[in-house]
């Protein structure tokens, strides 16, 4: 085999149309450690580089890249198209289309780096992968709602239509930590109009002295060297985002206090963690010390929440916990203003998984980045730490004294004791 060819069989082109410098700083190990991958701006001239698969990462599909992308496939080659904005009628053409079609990535875009990352490696393993919903919530005709679609699918076909009549809209996933908050917001940008601004957050950012444009934020990124001045950027985008726009979705995922900051302090410990952990056991070294350190982190965190519901939800939009209803299919809706509070259990999930591939097909949901204990091999590390470290009677009654807790609790109770009475 040539060096020409082997190149053409193993190469990716990237063709992006961001700021030229910022085509330098690509998210890390996206394809793989093994690939070749070659970026080229968009507005470069002359026929693209050969290979077998094309990424095109574009704010728009515009006519040049359309056409080059479709001499890339009539030459039988892959195509992939990573778009932050989708027209109507490019949207309906796509879904029904034969290229791979992913929404942007980053922090006021549809999905993360690790549901992008899960997608790139499931085109270049040869599937298929096309964000459907995504494409037809973004179309000027309305989905085919079809009966009995979940509420959440319900309040995303409407957000879809409010944004694509104009109205600035934001769903915001504005949750705990470690609490599938951020599966579930790649699951909204899954299956969401292009035109909504999705992100994840754990807390309205507080404001900044210095300020950026939201719809350049990943090029502001991408030059910024210093971690600080980044973190200040994010932040100040994700706040403009959040308080300037007309509508907005915000989507709150709930668990069990106790086994969210269990889950938390293992995430953020984990290396330390498993220095202390011994594998042919299946026990910790020393599990005194781990005791200390998390009797230690506790208090802060129990206060962190008690604090969370009145500075995230209530102070800054007026939504209140205790005043949301269940639907149908167990979630807690409430409104306030412009304002929709949207609770989701987090036993919810996979029905909000079911939903969606009902709706959008099977596999619909494959590309979502699973960031579970198991997934990151941390189930053994959780497993002994819920042995043999103990939570203290009064941060778990701490914890579930806090009014919102409680209210949530005792809906999940009411739903429990009304599924056994239907069951006898």
């Amino acid at each position: 085999m040539s060096r020409s060819h082997a190149d053409r069989e193993t190469s990716i082109v990237v063709v992006r149309d961001r700021d030229p410098a910022a085509v330098q700083n690509p998210p890390r190990r996206l394809f793989g450690e093994r690939r070749r991958v070659a970026h080229v701006h968009a507005a470069t001239s002359g026929q693209l580089p050969p290979s077998n698969r094309y990424v095109f990462n574009l704010d728009r599909l515009d006519d040049l890249s359309r056409r080059r992308a479709v001499h890339a496939q009539e030459q039988g080659a892959q195509v992939t198209l990573i778009l932050r904005h989708v027209d109507a009628a490019v949207a309906l053409e796509l879904a029904g289309g034969d290229w791979n079609v992913i929404p942007a990535y980053g922090d006021t875009e549809h999905i993360g780096v690790g549901t992008l990352r899960r997608a790139l490696r499931m085109v270049c393993d040869g599937d298929r992968v096309v964000a459907r919903g995504f494409m037809l919530n973004s179309a000027s005709r309305p989905t085919a709602g079809a009966r009995g679609e979940s509420a959440l699918s319900q309040l995303l076909h409407h957000a879809s239509k409010e944004a694509r009549a104009g109205m600035s809209v934001v769903a915001a996933v504005m949750a705990p930590q470690r609490s599938g908050s951020q599966w579930l917001r790649d699951l909204i940008g899954w299956t969401i109009s292009s035109e909504v601004r999705v992100f994840h957050e754990h807390e309205v950012p507080r404001a900044a002295d210095e300020w950026c444009d939201s719809r350049s934020l990943a090029d502001a990124l991408a030059l910024e060297p210093d971690r600080v001045r980044r973190t200040i950027l994010r932040r100040a985008a994700l706040r403009r985002v959040l308080l300037s726009a007309r509508r907005r979705y915000i989507f709150m995922t709930d668990r069990d206090p106790v086994d969210r900051l269990i889950s938390y302090f293992v995430k953020r410990a984990s290396s330390w963690l498993h220095e202390r952990f011994d594998d042919t056991n299946q026990r910790f070294r020393d599990a005194g010390e781990i005791q200390r350190v998390f009797e230690d982190w506790l208090p802060g965190q129990v206060a962190l929440h008690a604090r969370w519901f009145r500075s995230t939800l209530s102070e800054p939009f007026g939504l209140q916990v205790r005043c949301a209803q269940s639907t149908v299919d167990g979630l807690l809706v409430t409104h306030a203003g412009p304002n929709t509070l949207v609770v989701v259990p987090t036993e919810r999930l996979n029905a909000l998984r079911d939903a969606a591939e009902t709706e959008y097909g099977a596999g619909a949901c494959a590309p979502l980045a699973d960031n579970s204990a198991s997934a990151r091999g941390d189930a053994a590390i959780v497993a002994a730490f819920r042995r043999e470290v103990r939570v203290p009677s009064a941060a778990t009654k701490a914890l579930y004294d806090i009014p919102e807790v409680a209210y949530l609790r005792s809906l999940a109770a009411a739903v429990v004791s009304k599924g056994r009475r239907g069951a006898g």
